[in-house]
């Protein structure tokens, strides 16, 4: 885990849907979630504490997990057709392709006792900035 995952404050979560266009991107990620961590000072004053942000880190996070849960665990996570000859990807079957789902790797996991789960983080992109915010005394002790 990267230092800077410890101190993110939002993040936004990307699902792609079947409708989206698939290429390599979706192919490889399918989906993500930008995360925003800051850096700045906190001022203790006299009536109020001050936050004052000076840095906003924005970055993706993507797990490569292959867990389905709740319903969807019944029915698998579909990841596409894929056809190893043209390495390529489609929604739908090509000749020659293998419909691979969330089933497909956890099966392999278990068959071949390899493949893990893990995240993997974007290079983070660091934009400066001022932002001040005002707290009522003592909220951070």
């Amino acid at each position: 885990m990267p230092f800077i995952e410890k101190y993110y404050v939002q993040f936004e979560s990307r699902e792609f849907e079947f409708e989206d266009p698939l290429d390599d991107f979706m192919g490889a990620v399918g989906s993500l979630t930008f995360h925003i961590a800051v850096g700045g000072v906190i001022v203790k004053r006299q009536e109020v504490d001050l936050v004052v942000i000076k840095k906003l880190g924005i970055y993706a996070k993507d797990g490569f997990d292959f867990v389905s849960e709740g319903i969807v665990n019944k029915i698998t996570a579909p990841l596409g057709y894929f056809r190893l000859s043209t390495q390529s990807i489609s929604k739908f079957p090509l000749s020659g392709s293998t419909y691979v789902e969330n089933r497909t790797y956890q099966n392999y996991q278990e068959r071949k006792n390899k493949g893990m789960n893990f995240y993997n983080y974007s290079d983070v992109k660091m934009v400066d900035c001022d932002i001040q915010i005002f707290y009522p005394k003592d909220t951070f002790k």
